[in-house]
């Protein structure tokens, strides 16, 4: 079209406005003219025909598209301006508390509403109180009168409202009618979620926190109603976990609680020993039995540890040795650690002695602790969780070790504790120290006689002794062995310049002493003694006294000495005395009688 092309230009959007928007109005028309020139016009005998059949096909389709569009979305029914809602008294309320929901409704549509029921859909554990007005409700139906356009009312429904925590609790209501001019009915529904928190119902727990395996831990409950109205019918099932047990003298059942009232149960739990956690949580979950619903309430848990006491002992001797001679002190390592789950409180080390190896007064001596009963007692700091410690105790050794043939010696420290928050129940565990040897010991006993202990006479001559005149006595030298096997036994000694030997001379083992006038050195060999053996080696002696001596006590024997080698742990044992004189102490009939030069 040549008006289409001459004004459709954008320039004559402001020069020619009018000729351009009827330019624009005309545009499908231009628009079906040239497709008519370019598709139809000279390709078809009867272009024309065609043409006006494909435009009123297309024109029928679209008809009958915008025809169903319309048949799906008319709704002939008015629920779109009817209003139906409920509304709580409380914002926020606990199980067992009393609630009023009110239900609203308006019509706003220009239809009367014909026949309405107002249906209330209340929870299972509601219990109906007060319902205003509640001259049409029956069986949470309310019959109502009909309905004018763009009127409204309401419902008041009051009461206790028991359900379970935590939970949505669904409230609806639907309000059921029909047009005056439809013989069909119409609903509007609305619901109201509402989610309790906590219960009317409190529970306490009342048991300890920690609990050993095996140990039987009492617990007690108290139920209380902290609410303004009776609770019935209340039921609390036993927890049930895998290695747990409980036991009670009866049923946690309650048939009423008044309101503020309380009451308590016992049970006695135990657990099992070969459970593997350690931490149990105990639910006490009560229930309410109403309008033949159970309703669980708020869930009290009481988290219980497990206490797993344990504790590693390492124990050991410094520098690892492997024996240990008589009189010398042993150093005994102890490392503990707390690999428990569970404070230990007030623990101690508890170290049994053999007093016939150990000296146990030098031991109290070396250590802090307290001997009773052969048990040494060592006190310790608490241990938390994962504490170390280390404990070093001195070990000595007694003079002449005792209790048998080649002995060993090996200690058994004993870990005793409490368990924090565990009264009347002691963690206890023993461990073993490395075996060591302990060597023997040669008693070396010498003595000068003038009598036997029985009052034979041994010495010859005055008693005391005088000047110029001779005196004899008995040098009796007792040699005792220990635990352990000996050998290459010597005994050697000196007389004094102012003894003489005699001669006279006796042994209880192996060959006679030997001495040597020139240097007045005896000597004695041996070349091996039994545990537990004794041998003695006894000669004469002479003594004359000269004036400068007199009031004294002139020493006889000097320089004595005896050596061996302890074959058990091999090593070599020597002893030096003391020099002897004429004291005689242990003779103690010659020493009565004098032991002074006269």
């Amino acid at each position: 079209m040549r008006f289409f092309e001459e004004h459709i230009h954008p320039k004559h959007i402001f020069t020619k406005p009018h000729k351009w928007f009827l330019a624009f109005l005309l545009s499908p028309i231009h628009f079906l003219e040239r497709y008519y020139q370019k598709k139809y016009h000279l390709n078809f005998a009867h272009a024309k025909k065609l043409f006006a059949f494909d435009i009123i096909l297309l024109l029928s389709t679209l008809l009958l598209f915008i025809t169903t569009i319309l048949w799906i979305t008319y709704d002939p029914t008015v629920t779109k301006l009817v209003y139906l809602d409920i509304a709580s008294s409380q914002s926020r309320m606990a199980s067992g508390e009393y609630v009023e929901y009110t239900i609203n409704y308006r019509n706003i549509s220009d239809v009367e509403l014909v026949s309405p029921i107002l249906s209330i859909n209340l929870p299972p554990g509601f219990i109906i109180n007060d319902i205003k007005p509640n001259e049409d409700f029956v069986d949470n139906y309310f019959k109502l009168k009909n309905i004018l356009p763009n009127e409204q009312g309401g419902f008041l429904i009051g009461g206790w409202i028991f359900g379970t925590p935590d939970e949505e609790i669904p409230i609806s209501a639907a309000l059921s009618y029909r047009q005056t001019s439809r013989e069909k009915f119409e609903e509007k529904t609305t619901a109201f979620l509402k989610i309790l928190r906590g219960s009317v119902l409190d529970i306490g727990v009342t048991s300890r926190e920690t609990v050993l395996t095996k140990d039987n831990l009492p617990i007690e409950i108290e139920v209380t109603n902290t609410g303004d109205t009776t609770v019935s019918s209340i039921n609390i099932p036993l927890p049930t976990l895998d290695g747990v047990s409980i036991s009670t003298n009866e049923p946690w059942k309650i048939e009423s609680l008044q309101p503020q009232e309380s009451r308590k149960f016992s049970a006695l739990l135990t657990i099992d020993t070969n459970t593997q956690t350690d931490t149990i949580d105990l639910n006490f979950t009560p229930h309410i039995t109403i309008q033949n619903n159970n309703i669980a309430q708020s869930t009290v848990i009481q988290s219980l540890v497990i206490a797993k006491p344990n504790i590693t002992l390492d124990t050991y001797w410094q520098d690892n040795i492997e024996f240990i001679r008589p009189y010398e002190n042993a150093k005994l390592i102890i490392d503990i650690e707390n690999i428990s789950n569970v404070e230990l409180v007030n623990p101690k080390i508890e170290l049994p002695i053999p007093s016939a190896i150990v000296d146990t007064d030098r031991l109290a001596k070396l250590n802090t602790g307290n001997l009773k009963n052969g048990i040494f007692s060592i006190p310790l700091e608490n241990l938390d969780i994962s504490d170390e410690k280390q404990l070093i105790l001195d070990i000595p050794i007694t003079y002449f070790p005792q209790g048998g043939t080649d002995i060993l010696l090996s200690l058994s420290p004993r870990f005793v504790s409490d368990i924090k928050d565990i009264p009347n129940k002691k963690y206890e565990t023993t461990t073993e120290s490395p075996i060591i040897k302990v060597g023997t010991q040669l008693l070396f006993n010498p003595e000068i006689r003038y009598y036997t202990d029985e009052g034979d006479q041994l010495g010859r001559g005055p008693l005391p002794p005088e000047v110029n005149r001779e005196t004899k006595y008995w040098a009796l030298l007792n040699i005792t062995n220990g635990t352990s096997k000996v050998s290459n036994l010597k005994l050697s000694g000196k007389l004094s310049p102012h003894a003489v030997w005699t001669g006279k001379s006796s042994v209880s083992h192996g060959a006679d002493v030997n001495y040597n006038e020139t240097t007045k050195i005896f000597a004695w060999e041996l070349n091996s003694l039994s545990p537990h053996q004794r041998a003695g080696v006894y000669f004469e002696m002479s003594f004359i006294p000269t004036n400068g001596q007199v009031g004294t006590q002139p020493i006889l024997i000097e320089e004595t000495h005896i050596s061996a080698t302890d074959l058990y742990i091999n090593k070599n044992i020597t002893k030096h005395d003391i020099n002897l004189d004429i004291s005689l102490i242990k003779d103690g009939i010659g020493q009565a009688k004098g032991n002074e030069v006269k």
